[in-house]
């Protein structure tokens, strides 16, 4: 550890830096950056988790990675940074989903660090820290804006205790290798438009117009050429490409490659040897994807309210409609025709366009590129006026904002660091008088002095991570009010909030159940010997990932081929060692709890239940926080 560090903190803050073992989650943005801080001021001891590659896109604003390193592992690459950058480091790198880790996995670690950017692998995450009473230190960021937090089991506010609105930004990874959503298509929409018809165009695309620029002039394209090569390369070349690379990943809907039919090219000769603005969508026949043979005409870009009267089969121009494949690659060519002045590629004038998502070429041209994405990746489409809204809300990430976001979460790690050394020492020190003052007992009424004292002191010296320098740290990019200096700062702490007593997570009541055998214990006496008679959970409902398994109602029916499977073992049911089952009694208060099975063979009865961690109270809920979790993406 550098000397300066030795001076900022005390020997203990300084000896458990260098001695802790730290989970770094996400080695991406934050992450990054993250990983840059930590080892600077002295910690040794980091395993990071990261499922992602690098994309060419990640360079502009993660800073640790680069050109060379596209398509690697981001965790193995940052680890491989790290150690060019101290050698002495214990650093480990894996590239698992993060989401497939038990609760034990975690034991080994001091503090966890957030640094992810979707919802479901952060409650997770969340949820593994609270069952083993592990600070987790959390962070995000949205654009100019970003918070971070500490969690702590029963102390604070976890990252469930709040409903989270919805994401409006996604990660350029996802957009770009493994879209399963149409906002995905729809961001993808917007970065192109950027980058194509936009001035000061989004780098995050970059290397796609670098590829069609060297291609056209090496070709020495025309317009009609240049349009055609960039929807084969968009949404031909690249997908195969991505089906080559993701072969593996069977998650993952496989994406449809189609080629143009070379009879469109005769679009372009009615567009500019007769000026006509009537298109025959006829020639777009494609009998690969059932196209049809309707005929489908628009004059002037807008189809007239009687000609849609006359032939059900004329394409309406309703913002309200989906547009199938045909008025796709109608639209494609319309708007594209006429933005191409601004194209950026091989541009000779300086007029440009500004994303605007009242602008009607703007829309059409992303509402056509978005949902012939959709058709490649199976995702189902959606309407001009939904892509609309969605365009308009896209926020792109900034990489400041991520190493400011970095730099607190390291700070709020030091902050939690020093109030436990520092009660670890009270605590110490309050021992070792109790120990002078119990060997000075000579009589009752010194006993009692001392029994009172140290309740006072249980009281005062209690850890509560709520009164240590931590906060919850929020980063703006503006202040309400024309007074900045007495309206507000850009950056602002608040203390840490309680739990919400109805958080399903860290107010969730857990048990520990260990079983001698998997195989031998069958669903049937789990549920009648455990979540009946021990647990008193008479109409018992039994959950695991959000798929029930047993079903008192449908027990009660006496239905042979359901209490037949009730007779298999655990392991058919693919219950394993540490295992969380979620216990339901809708019938009875609407009572709920988590079961953390075990598998211990050494158990000389069946099962075992530890008896310290059954709740007093069980927590009660309702229907519908029961459907809200069962209904969690992913």
């Amino acid at each position: 550890m550098h000397k300066t560090i030795r001076k900022l903190f005390s020997d203990e803050v300084c000896d458990k830096i260098e001695n802790m073992k730290i989970l770094l989650v996400g080695a991406g943005g934050i992450g990054s950056e993250f990983l840059k801080n930590i080892i600077t001021i002295g910690c040794k001891n980091i395993d990071i988790i990261d499922i992602d590659t690098i994309d060419i896109t990640n360079l502009n604003r993660q800073f640790l990675f680069k050109k060379k390193d596209v398509k690697k592992y981001k965790s193995l690459v940052a680890k491989e940074r790290a150690l060019m950058h101290k050698k002495d480091l214990n650093i480990n790198a894996y590239t698992f989903d993060v989401c497939t880790m038990k609760s034990s996995d975690i034991k080994k670690y001091d503090y966890v660090i957030n640094a992810l950017d979707n919802i479901k692998a952060r409650k997770y995450v969340n949820k593994l820290c609270i069952m083993e009473k592990k600070v987790l230190i959390e962070a995000g960021s949205t654009g100019y804006n970003g918070q971070v937090y500490p969690i702590y089991y029963n102390q604070t506010k976890c990252y469930s205790c709040e409903e989270k609105p919805k994401n409006k930004t996604y990660a350029i990874c996802t957009i770009r290798q493994t879209p399963s959503l149409p906002e995905h298509c729809v961001a993808w929409g917007r970065l192109i438009f950027e980058t194509f018809f936009c001035k000061n165009d989004n780098e995050t695309l970059i290397d796609i117009k670098n590829h069609i620029e060297e291609e056209s002039k090496k070709r020495n394209m025309d317009k009609k050429e240049i349009i055609i090569f960039i929807f084969n390369y968009l949404f031909n070349d690249t997908i195969k490409e991505l089906i080559y690379l993701k072969k593996d990943y069977t998650t993952i809907p496989i994406p449809i490659h189609f080629e143009w039919d070379e009879n469109i090219i005769d679009l372009f000769e009615d567009e500019s040897e007769h000026n006509q603005n009537e298109i025959n969508i006829d020639k777009l026949n494609d009998n690969k994807n059932n196209m049809g043979d309707n005929k489908y005409y628009c004059n002037n870009f807008k189809c007239e309210e009687k000609d849609r009267e006359k032939d059900d089969n004329v394409l309406m121009l309703s913002s309200q409609n989906i547009w199938d494949k045909k008025k796709c690659i109608e639209m494609y060519i319309k708007t594209f025709l006429k933005l191409y002045k601004y194209l950026n590629i091989n541009k000779k004038e300086e007029e440009y366009l500004i994303f605007d998502k009242d602008d009607d070429e703007c829309i059409n041209f992303i509402t056509s590129i978005s949902n012939i994405r959709m058709l490649n990746f199976c995702i189902s489409q959606k309407s001009k006026f939904d892509i609309q809204s969605i365009a308009g809300n896209i926020i792109p990430a900034i990489s400041s904002t991520n190493a400011i976001v970095a730099s607190l979460q390291a700070f709020q790690l030091i902050h939690v660091i020093e109030y436990f050394e520092t009660l670890k020492n009270k605590n110490n020190k309050k021992n070792n008088n109790n120990n002078k003052k119990n060997n000075n007992n000579n009589n009752n009424n010194n006993e009692n002095n001392v029994s009172y004292c140290d309740e006072e002191e249980n009281k005062t010296d209690h850890f509560n991570i709520r009164n240590s320098k931590a906060k919850h740290v929020w980063v703006k990019s503006i202040v309400n009010g024309n007074k900045i200096f007495s309206r507000g700062n850009l950056v602002n702490a608040e203390p840490l909030e309680i739990p919400n007593p109805n958080c399903y997570i860290c107010q969730q009541p857990t048990i520990h159940i260990y079983i001698k055998n998997f195989e031998k214990m069958t669903l049937y006496n789990f549920v009648k010997d455990i979540c009946m008679n021990e647990l008193s959970f008479l109409y018992p409902f039994l959950d695991k990932d959000d798929r029930n398994i047993f079903d008192y109602d449908l027990f009660q029916e006496n239905d042979d081929d359901y209490i037949q499977n009730l007779y298999a073992s655990l392991s058919y049911w693919n219950i394993k060692h540490d295992e969380i089952l979620l216990l339901t009694d809708f019938q009875n208060n609407n009572d709920q709890l988590e079961m953390h099975l075990k598998e211990d063979p050494s158990l000389e009865t069946e099962y075992f239940i530890q008896q310290k961690n059954v709740p007093s109270k069980k927590r009660k809920i309702n229907y519908m926080q029961v459907e809200g979790n069962m209904d969690t993406e992913r």
